[in-house]
């Protein structure tokens, strides 16, 4: 049985939605972080990249998949690496 296997759609399904629920909380402290920066700070750039990016990833419907659920994970770590 592989990693994939493992697991049922229903709960790579909730795994995705958690990973959802935490993305939103750090998009909205990433945003109010950059809202704070001064208007030329290239760093508010970088973060309005990252918010715009994040953005799109969460538009995207939840699958009950590992694929689906892997990118819910990236896009966290993109926020916090921001």
């Amino acid at each position: 049985m592989t990693a994939d296997q493992s697991l049922l759609p229903c709960d790579y399904e909730q795994i995705a939605l958690q990973l959802t629920g935490h993305a939103r909380v750090v998009a909205a402290d990433v945003r109010r972080h950059a809202a704070a920066l001064p208007k030329h700070d290239g760093r508010g750039a970088l973060a309005e990249v990252v918010l715009r990016e994040a953005g799109n990833l969460l538009a995207a419907p939840l699958e009950g998949t590992v694929s689906c659920a892997q990118n819910r994970a990236r896009l966290v770590r993109s926020l916090y690496r921001g």
